[in-house]
């Protein structure tokens, strides 16, 4: 997520040129622990996808065949509001037997810096949408 001073600051120029790709150009913004989701370090990659446990799928970076997409029935449209959906869709991924991997290292996202509304999730909604008890979302794409 970048701050709202670099997603100002992002023009054609400096992603043509790959300036923005340069640590240097951004890291100074950033403490260490964010810094990390913006290193390229495919070895990692391939460690953490060996002997590491699966990860959930983000909803803003992540791929999947469209046969498996519609064998779960797309994301829950019973989930309101912004988070969770992407938890709920890699959690039903899993009940169905699916693996899914983390691209951390892997593939680099950028996401600008933008205003939203804070998650709206109860803790007994949040428990019930992260732990869902089919793979099929009754209330889906179909």
């Amino acid at each position: 997520m970048l701050t709202e001073l670099l997603s100002d600051r992002i023009s054609i120029e400096l992603i043509k040129n790959r300036t923005f790709e340069k640590p240097s150009f951004w890291w100074k913004h950033y403490n260490f622990k964010e810094r990390k989701r913006g290193l390229y370090l495919p070895f990692i990659y391939t460690l953490i996808n060996r002997f590491g446990k699966n990860y959930w799928a983000f909803g803003s970076n992540f791929s999947i065949f469209k046969s498996d997409f519609i064998a779960v029935n797309g994301y829950n449209e019973d989930v309101v509001g912004r988070g969770l959906e992407d938890v709920n869709l890699s959690e039903r991924f899993k009940l169905k037997g699916y693996k899914t991997h983390r691209l951390t290292y892997e593939a680099l996202q950028y996401h600008l810096f933008h205003k939203s509304d804070p998650i709206p999730h109860s803790n007994e909604d949040e428990s019930k949408i992260s732990s869902p008890h089919d793979f099929y979302a009754v209330n889906g794409i179909y």
